[in-house]
């Protein structure tokens, strides 16, 4: 492939990239709440099913690839920190709409602009603190207006996933600042979680009993499904990784949180179409216009974040 392209091509590429990340990552979600609500509801049971795909995909990547990296402890460290945010994910899942999960990543957002003035010595503008009063403003929206946030202790799932995430982005980041190549930091820091997903649950005894005796583990759908995810999932988080770097960082960003409204439109395809394998999400007419118009309060917030 040549390396010379116009600007068109450029551009072409990394929005064409992000926005089949975004569309993968919508999936990974819609399938995450599915698993949950139809199969398993213990985060530690459908991360190990997973692991079983996952693992096994990152041995043959890393025969295949050159993962070697400088930044390789930091890097399967945060992806440790990673699985315990997963975990708070799969809860939020049992709890939250699909799509108000969705709020976690904007909520990372604030996080990795706060992680940037302090560790990657960027500035902190009035236009970066309005995006973040928008964004909060659009999340207090969604909570108060919408029945299924119950209680503040349901809510704090979002920010507590957002910032056990902050580091797993703040590191890949600095390790691609520092020179290492996309697939090493995608492997270490992915690996990192992947290996707690597979390895934890046959170290507690009450885990491991849990695995053995899972009902879902005897559908063969429920497996099929899982290895979507990890598709999904491989390809949503390499695409990512490709936009941010061929293309601008700030106007990756926004294009990544239009996922919401990619999620929302999928849970109405599945209700609609297959409402037994729907994911859960209220669809009411008020539930539906509170949603639009709290992310589109979001997705403000994020343009000023991003274009600051």
């Amino acid at each position: 492939m040549g390396v010379a392209c116009t600007g068109g091509t450029i551009t072409d590429m990394w929005l064409m990239l992000q926005l089949a990340s975004v569309t993968l990552w919508a999936g990974v979600n819609v399938l995450d709440s599915i698993l949950v609500h139809r199969y398993d509801k213990h985060p530690v049971n459908l991360m190990w099913y997973q692991s079983v795909f996952s693992v096994p995909a990152l041995a043959v990547f890393a025969v295949t690839q050159n993962v070697h990296s400088s930044w390789m402890i930091a890097l399967l460290l945060v992806g440790v920190i990673a699985y315990f945010g997963d975990l708070v994910f799969f809860k939020a899942l049992d709890l939250i709409d699909v799509s108000i999960t969705n709020i976690a990543w904007v909520i990372l957002s604030i996080f990795l602009s706060v992680g940037g003035v302090f560790f990657l010595q960027e500035s902190w503008t009035l236009q970066e603190t309005i995006g973040a009063a928008a964004i909060l403003a659009g999340i207090l929206v969604l909570s108060l207006w919408h029945r299924h946030i119950s209680s503040v202790k349901v809510f704090l799932l979002l920010p507590l996933l957002g910032f056990l995430y902050t580091p797993f982005y703040l590191v890949q980041k600095a390790a691609l600042l520092g020179g290492e190549h996309i697939p090493a930091v995608f492997f270490w820091s992915i690996i990192g979680r992947e290996s707690c997903s597979f390895l934890i649950p046959w170290c507690v005894p009450t885990f491991r009993k849990r695995i053995l005796t899972c009902d879902a583990r005897h559908h063969v759908f429920f497996h099929v499904l899982n290895g979507i995810v990890i598709v999904l999932f491989f390809g949503g988080t390499f695409s990512t990784a490709w936009a941010f770097a061929v293309g601008p960082i700030s106007l990756v960003s926004i294009v990544g949180n239009v996922q919401p409204f990619i999620v929302l439109l999928f849970a109405w395809l599945l209700y609609h179409f297959a409402p037994s394998y729907a994911p859960r999400e209220l669809l009411t007419a008020q539930s539906v216009q509170v949603k639009l118009v709290s992310f589109t309060v979001v997705f403000v917030g994020l343009a000023l974040l991003a274009f600051s």
